[in-house]
């Protein structure tokens, strides 16, 4: 799971959020993370679901969180600068609603020397304007060799944020859900066997504006490269154990670094694709002196429909104390 991280945990680093336009805000809700903690994120200080208490001697995460019209005139909404609750998915109800464009979440206090991490800001309202549409043309089918799996399609809702899922054994009683953004499918893998289910999509609209982010432009070219611990070398497996930090391609070199790679099994795949490589890399390939790759992997071809432009390709360096794997864009010339 992705989140966003400050580079310190220091007090005053902070994340702002455009709405897009100003919206009604009724309830919001942060769900931190713990990058770079020197605990385990078990015991006092960590709360695995909703909040709980903590040693009240001991200060937990700690925030502000503010609103703002115009991201320069700012009115708190929230304080928590002296918390002694953990608060790992803080939720709040704001007794008015408020109308804002710009939410400003700022760091007084970060627990166990980690980076002021966020998974999630979450902001609830536009009651007013927010709408909801419910699709009628649904297909679901349920697999023969496995029931517990069911494949969902459905007509696209022109103007959509995304939809929500509800399905259950009953057709009052849809207590299951998903939420599926950016597609119109959804594969389920968690059905009981005997009973027949029921189906619901119904399509949401926010009632902002639909901002999506352009990664070639913000991240570089490899920004949808990504590089995981391979958990499905191991019995009882999966993919995507322990993600790799990542540099991102500077401007004018086309290379993708990821450092501190120590011996095991690695995958590394596109984000929303296959997967480009996954093997074990040894302490021979990964502990050394040499400035030379000990090894070269061909990856993909680059290109625009069937004119190949370049290859993708993969080279491991070794390291003193560990490797690393760089990604080359190779294009011709």
């Amino acid at each position: 799971m992705t989140f966003w991280s400050a580079q310190t945990g220091k007090p005053g680093e902070y994340m702002t959020v455009d709405l897009g336009k100003e919206c009604r805000i009724h309830a919001l809700q942060i769900n931190f993370d713990r990058k770079d903690a020197k605990t385990d994120g078990v015991g006092p200080g960590f709360a695995m679901g909703m909040n709980a208490k903590t040693d009240k001697n001991v200060q937990q995460q700690s925030y502000t969180l503010q609103v703002s019209s115009d991201n320069r005139n700012w009115t708190t909404v929230i304080d928590k600068s002296d918390n002694k609750v953990a608060i790992q998915h803080d939720y709040a109800e704001l007794t008015e609603p408020l109308t804002a464009r710009y939410v400003k979440l700022t760091n007084v206090w970060t627990p166990d020397g980690g980076k002021f991490a966020v998974k999630d800001l979450r902001v609830f309202g536009n009651p007013e304007i927010a709408r909801f549409t419910k699709v009628d043309d649904v297909k679901v089918v349920r697999s023969r060799e496995d029931r517990r799996d069911a494949a969902l399609l459905w007509q696209p809702v022109k103007g959509a944020d995304g939809y929500v899922v509800r399905y259950g054994i009953e057709p009052q009683k849809l207590y299951n859900s998903y939420m599926v953004y950016g597609a119109n499918t959804l594969a389920i893998h968690s059905l009981n066997k005997s009973p027949e289910y029921y189906f619901e999509v119904e399509a949401f609209d926010n009632g902002t504006d639909d901002y999506r982010e352009r990664t070639q432009r913000t991240l570089g070219l490899g920004a949808e490269i990504e590089l995981a611990k391979d958990g499905s070398a191991q019995p009882g497996g999966m993919f995507g154990q322990g993600p790799v930090d990542r540099k991102m391609i500077k401007e004018g070199i086309h290379e993708y670094v990821f450092e501190n790679i120590s011996p095991g099994a690695y995958a590394l795949r596109h984000s929303f694709g296959p997967v480009l490589w996954r093997g074990s890399l040894t302490a021979a390939e990964l502990i050394g002196s040499g400035a030379q790759p000990t090894a070269t992997v061909p990856l993909d071809k680059l290109g625009v429909g069937t004119t190949v432009t370049g290859r993708l390709e993969m080279q491991v360096f070794p390291g003193k104390e560990a490797g690393k794997i760089v990604v080359f864009f190779r294009y011709g010339k």
